[in-house]
């Protein structure tokens, strides 16, 4: 999965850049660490976290951290990064 999700991924980011959308079927989301896995906001409550996903980022993870992800058009999950700022963050 990781090799074919890194793949779809450049591909539809070089069909974005070239101005084709609609061979670049990407949806963003925002979603939450639960279990070793990742749980985007558009599955119903209480399904199973997705552990097939590709981390595109360095960025350490943990349950409960909210990330952005991206949905290739082959329906395969690609974690961009963590996503930082909350009330604790905030100065």
């Amino acid at each position: 999965m990781q090799r074919n999700g890194r793949k779809n991924f450049i591909r539809a980011i070089e069909q974005i850049s070239k101005g084709n959308q609609s061979a670049a079927d990407v949806v963003a989301e925002l979603g939450t660490m639960k279990d070793g896995g990742i749980l985007p906001d558009s599955y119903p409550e209480g399904a199973e976290p997705d552990d097939d996903f590709l981390m595109l980022s360095d960025a350490k993870v943990s349950d409960g951290d909210r990330v952005l992800l991206i949905w290739t058009d082959a329906e395969e999950i690609v974690v961009i990064g963590k996503v930082e700022g909350d009330e604790e963050d905030a100065g």
